[in-house]
């Protein structure tokens, strides 16, 4: 069997030599996450994590922009989202890209709020 490992690493280094741009809307995303109630931000080398008793959201840095994934317990599949696929028999993934602090909206914050409410 084929052993896992996660680097560890820290937020910040995700946002070298990116736009500020970018950082900032991960901060808005974060400061607004952190609201819901306690939650752990783990960045790895692959992206951010975002959990409460489980994984909620994922943050994946891009050149140009953020790629934010969540569970709802519905299909919503009009823009802006992207992407979606089913996690589970309850849980379907749904991928957002973000580019600015304008597109971190109510609508994105009300979805990562009802999955942070899924994660029990």
């Amino acid at each position: 069997m084929k052993e896992h490992s996660c680097v560890v690493i820290s937020a910040e280094s995700h946002f070298e030599g990116k736009p500020a741009a970018l950082k900032k809307t991960y901060d808005k995303l974060a400061d607004a996450v952190c609201d819901f109630g306690p939650v752990s931000i783990q960045p790895i080398k692959g992206g951010i994590f975002f959990k409460k008793a489980g994984t909620f959201a994922m943050i994946a840095i891009r050149k140009d922009h953020l790629k934010v994934e969540f569970f709802l317990d519905h299909l919503h599949d009009s823009f802006p989202v992207e992407k979606t696929f089913q996690y589970t028999q309850k849980k379907i993934v749904h991928v957002v890209s973000v580019s600015n602090v304008k597109d971190v909206d109510r609508q994105l914050i009300g979805w990562l709020k009802t999955s942070y409410s899924m994660a029990k």
